[in-house]
């Protein structure tokens, strides 16, 4: 099986749509054609991870080149297969991937981090599209292939029965404010007496103001801040914490149970170990699929025209 070269699935995933000079056209994939903008394009979203060196050097230059040129036909082949699928976003998703585009960036900053890339919002918005109708592509495609044989679970658990262990862990309530001082007034609140849920739910911050700040439990494996971590696991139950400071703000903490660590019975751990068991299959799935589309479209580059273009690192 020769090699592919496998881009993450978040690479450019954009056809150029203009008319374009026909010696342009590096390439096709099944009548869909690869321009040279489309690989100077490609280029600029990926040129931070080639070096200067590299692309100084002809020979570099040119695997730069091929490889960029991989990827953009996996991309084509992908994307036949969506059409050929007939898969499409619903209007909620596509709302979701302009409000991403319109989050975090002012319109002068947004196009010109783009214009870097040589897009406009609008090749983004495309990319961003076919990305995702690419992703149900091959969950559709590798989702029967992915079917666990009898007794694969049971090895699995006896085999790595380690990684299905809780640790101890401890449910935690907190309180969050922006200023320090009134974190000092809380404290001070909390340590005469006063109902840490009570507190929680009139002055705390946080959306979880309205569960009493309950946190839930937190243990080694939890996915909460380090500072959370740290601070819960060292106190007793119903022992307060001073304050503490994060990202988020200032905390006081409150140990609410503690919970034994305790090893995951079998059907405990069965989603985890299918979910484990898939992903690690997935890879090697994927690229036999690749190949198999690789094999079955008709592919044609032209060689010459791929050899014509520079890429430069400015």
């Amino acid at each position: 099986m020769k090699k592919l070269f496998i881009l993450s699935i978040s690479i450019v995933l954009l056809a150029g749509c203009a008319r374009h000079p026909k010696n342009d056209v590096l390439a096709e994939v099944d009548h869909e054609k690869i321009y040279r903008e489309d690989l100077q394009r490609a280029f600029a979203q990926q040129k931070e991870n080639y070096g200067m060196d590299l692309l100084n050097d002809p020979l570099g230059n040119f695997t730069v080149k091929r490889n960029l040129m991989n990827g953009l036909i996996e991309e084509k082949l992908l994307l036949s297969v969506v059409h050929e699928k007939g898969i499409s976003l619903t209007s909620e998703e596509k709302e979701l991937i302009k409000s991403q585009l319109e989050s975090g960036y002012n319109e002068g900053d947004l196009r010109k981090i783009l214009s870097s890339q040589k897009m406009t919002p609008e090749d983004w918005l495309k990319q961003q599209e076919e990305k995702q109708m690419v992703d149900k592509a091959i969950d559709q495609e590798l989702k029967a292939q992915l079917v666990l044989k009898p007794g694969e679970v049971e090895d699995y658990y006896k085999k790595h029965a380690s990684l299905f262990r809780e640790p101890d862990g401890v449910r935690c309530r907190h309180i969050v404010v922006t200023k320090e001082e009134k974190a000092k007034t809380i404290l001070s609140l909390l340590k005469k007496g006063e109902n840490f849920a009570n507190v929680a739910r009139q002055y705390s911050e946080s959306p979880d103001r309205e569960q009493d700040g309950d946190l839930g439990l937190l243990n080694q494996n939890s996915d909460f801040p380090s500072v959370f971590k740290e601070t819960c696991l060292t106190l007793k139950t119903g022992q307060t914490s001073e304050i503490v400071s994060s990202e988020y703000g200032y905390h006081i903490f409150r140990a609410i149970e503690k919970k034994e660590g305790h090893q995951l019975t079998l059907p405990e751990a069965k989603g985890k170990i299918e979910a484990f068991i898939r992903q690690e299959r997935r890879p090697e799935l994927l690229a036999t699929w690749l190949e198999t589309l690789h094999q079955t479209k008709k592919i044609h580059v032209d060689e010459e025209r791929l050899k014509e273009v520079r890429l430069s690192p400015l």
